[in-house]
């Protein structure tokens, strides 16, 4: 059997792309898949594309009204999950909503996909209210979980998948083809999959203006820490805390407005409910990672120094900043390792029941601290 869009959706992954290929062509379509690896752009293009075989009439030719749909995300029978909850994942509410959603005959197509994106976050709870549903979902329900590893997904999870490991992505390779996407050169292009941690999210980086404007004055901010009063250093925090609300509010109106599309178009008010609660946790979720993504930002510099502290060749995450690297490197290898881990704990912090704010305050002190020991009183 042939799949346009499998064919697109998959191309740098031959023998992910043989092996639903041919799951498709025997009618042999497993009950859940558990695509896993690094290549986080690939595994997300390949779940769209895989979605879209299986609820078009001709196997996902990726013209149609059904595939259409699937790529605006307004399919009724086509729905992606994320965590609800920045600290916990996925809630078991959350969960027992998508068990009910399943047992509904599907409302256009012959089959109802969930793709759940960070399986990993599937804790035991929710992972096993979800259990038997995986086990023995209807004839016409088919599960994508997605995950970095198959490793960090519940072995009760895993075991009722047919795992699927994709190749690792070549970083150059990526960078071009995000290069040749958005005009970027590849530097920058490399720089922000460091920091976005996918192609995809590196493209969508570079189409934010206000996310690059940020990213930019964040670094400036490590230019200059020597000269940042504390009050400034606050007010950067207090500023990247309203500009990711801001952002998870944006995204929420559009997923509300997509919603409503897809009510429009029959789905079942039973998917629907709670939706202001979700709404807030939704929120919370998308505030929390971008505020993620501006400690990246951080940590991609000071990893970049640290290298330099380790051997003056070595190839840099971010080369537009190499100046910042270097001058962050001179202050010595002790001294970047406790400025990094100012950052990687703020990192984890993040999801903990904690207010962003203040550990974003808390970071940008501590890094004061740990640059400029000097200053410390």
């Amino acid at each position: 059997m042939t799949s346009a869009v499998l064919e697109r959706g998959s191309e740098r992954q031959e023998r992910v792309r043989t092996f639903l290929l041919r799951s498709l062509g025997s009618g042999q379509v497993s009950h859940a898949y558990l695509f896993c690896g690094s290549s986080a752009g690939d595994i997300e293009a390949t779940a769209r594309a895989f979605a879209q075989a299986l609820v078009c009439p001709d196997g996902g030719c990726g013209s149609c009204g059904e595939c259409q749909r699937v790529v605006h995300g307004t399919h009724p029978d086509v729905r992606w999950l994320e965590p609800e909850s920045a600290q916990k994942g996925y809630l078991v509410e959350q969960v027992r909503g998508l068990i009910e959603d399943s047992a509904l005959t599907p409302v256009r197509a012959r089959r109802k996909v969930y793709v759940i994106r960070s399986a990993e976050r599937l804790g035991a709870q929710a992972a096993n209210a979800l259990l038997k549903t995986l086990e023995e979902p209807a004839d016409d329900v088919v599960f994508l979980l997605l995950a970095p590893s198959a490793d960090v997904v519940l072995t009760t999870v895993r075991s009722r998948c047919s795992v699927v490991p994709f190749a690792t992505a070549d970083a150059s390779a990526e960078a071009a083809r995000v290069a040749a996407a958005t005009g970027a050169d590849e530097p920058t292009a490399r720089a922000l999959i460091a920091v976005a941690g996918t192609a995809d999210g590196a493209r969508a980086l570079l189409a934010d203006d206000a996310r690059l404007q940020l990213r930019e004055r964040i670094l400036s901010m490590l230019g200059s820490i020597d000269t940042a009063s504390d009050r400034e250093l606050i007010a950067l925090a207090d500023a990247l805390v309203a500009s990711a609300g801001d952002a998870s509010a944006d995204a929420t109106s559009e997923e509300e407005a997509r919603a409503a599309e897809i009510d429009a178009d029959f789905l079942s008010r039973a998917a629907l409910k709670d939706a202001e609660s979700r709404r807030k946790r939704a929120e919370a979720a998308k505030s929390r990672q971008a505020l993620a993504e501006a400690v990246r930002v951080v940590e991609v510099a000071l990893e970049d120094a640290l290298a330099l502290t380790i051997g003056p060749d070595l190839p840099l995450l971010d080369e537009t900043h190499a100046a910042l690297a270097r001058a962050l490197a001179a202050r010595g290898t002790e001294t970047v390792l406790c400025a990094l881990d100012a950052a990687e704990r703020a990192s984890a912090d993040l999801y903990r029941p904690a207010t962003p704010a203040l550990v974003l305050q808390v970071m940008f002190l501590r890094l004061k601290e740990a640059l400029c020991p000097s200053s410390a009183q």
